[in-house]
């Protein structure tokens, strides 16, 4: 199978989407003040990270992003 060029835009937008969910993680709301910037780096002081959440938020992006790029594969037609 040979990957297109829609394909591949939508590979790295998928990719950059499971990169970012990563490094911003969904927290608990308990710190005032942060919320927007919480990630790895500068957590509030906490490592507290909603795992069901995050899990089902890359199920939902794979998902999403797996129907768009079998919806954009270019199927040749047989003879």
């Amino acid at each position: 199978m040979e990957i297109n060029k829609k394909q591949k835009i939508i590979l790295k937008v998928v990719i950059g989407t499971v990169v970012l969910m990563f490094l911003f993680p969904p927290y608990p709301d308990i710190c005032t003040g942060c919320h927007f910037y919480q990630s790895y780096f500068g957590s509030c002081g906490r490592a507290d990270v909603r795992w069901f959440q995050l899990i089902t938020q890359l199920i939902g992006v794979v998902i999403i992003g797996g129907a768009f790029f079998l919806l954009t594969s270019e199927r040749k037609k047989e003879r």
